[in-house]
């Protein structure tokens, strides 16, 4: 006997941001020493040069460096430039202002594998001049191995693995693991990865695959990357085939064969901003398919 239960749904969100500023990032961010006090860099400017910076995770040219954080620096991988550089929200030959400069910094610094970010202006006294930009950025340790294991039940449960958040020191997550509990056992490797051709958009391949069935995911993802960003896009794949187990006092209950998928798609538009204040769009469809059905060798009571 085989059941099987289908839905569509249609998901719509409408979202209002209200965003507010001050001027003390300005203040801090933007020191124009011997140019007076009135700032050139008020007003938008185009962008001439964009100067970038990666640092490694430890200062070593401070007194209390020691021989863990150079250790540490020589098996890291800096990020590359062009990493930075694409996680930028201009380039060069945009105009940019102070408002802009500092959300470049919020959006770098939400990488996992970024420590500190500082995007600033290389000053002139000149205001006709075209702005230079710096970007300085400092990593995180970015490789971080994992180990867990318990009794539960009277079985045990063990999971090992890894996972890097700057592979190679392209922004690329990965991870590895192998995880053994009470209903499964079996590996998972997960990516997320940039895609250069297509600026802020990112790509996620998660795999599974366990002694009783597995598990695939692939997700397409262009959010909205910046406060005028003007649409997103979201297209996901999901298909897997378990094993599911019922238990009671103790007990295994029943076992069942589930099997499935999931399709996402969604679009997002802007559909008014005033300054800050924002008024954004996004909807959607669910393709969802869950099929249940006794296993070959019949069900256990």
């Amino acid at each position: 006997m085989q059941r099987s239960i289908h839905n569509y749904r249609l998901c719509t969100a409408f979202v209002v941001c209200g965003l507010f500023s001050h001027n003390a990032v300005g203040d801090e961010l933007f020191s124009d020493e011997g140019c007076g006090a009135d700032a050139p860099h008020e007003q938008p400017q185009k962008v001439a040069e964009i100067v970038i910076n990666s640092q490694d995770i430890f200062d070593e040219s401070k007194a209390d460096t020691g021989f863990i954080h150079r250790l540490a620096n020589r098996f890291h991988i800096t990020t590359n430039a062009d990493v930075i550089a694409e996680r930028l929200p201009f380039k060069k030959g945009q105009q940019v202002t102070p408002d802009q400069l500092a959300e470049a910094e919020r959006i770098i610094r939400r990488e996992m594998y970024i420590r500190d970010a500082r995007v600033t202006y290389i000053d002139t006294c000149n205001i006709d001049d075209m702005a230079r930009i710096q970007v300085e950025t400092w990593d995180n340790w970015s490789l971080l191995p994992s180990v867990s294991f318990g009794r539960k039940g009277g079985k045990n449960r063990f999971e090992v693995g890894f996972k890097e958040d700057n592979l190679f020191g392209r922004g690329i997550h990965a991870s590895v693991e192998y995880k053994s509990d009470e209903q499964r056992s079996g590996y998972r490797f997960v990516t997320r990865a940039p895609i250069s051709f297509i600026p802020h958009s990112t790509i996620l391949l998660d795999v599974e695959d366990n002694d009783d069935g597995s598990i695939v995911q692939f997700q397409f993802d262009k959010p909205f990357y910046q406060l005028s960003t003007e649409n997103r896009f979201l297209a996901n794949y999901l298909s897997f085939k378990r094993v599911d187990e019922i238990f009671q006092n103790g007990g295994t209950r029943n076992v069942f064969e589930h099997d499935g998928h999931q399709y996402d798609l969604a679009y997002g538009f802007l559909l008014e901003r005033e300054g800050n204040d924002l008024h954004r769009l996004t909807f959607g469809v669910t393709d969802q398919l869950d099929e249940f059905a006794q296993p070959e060798d019949g069900i256990e009571t």
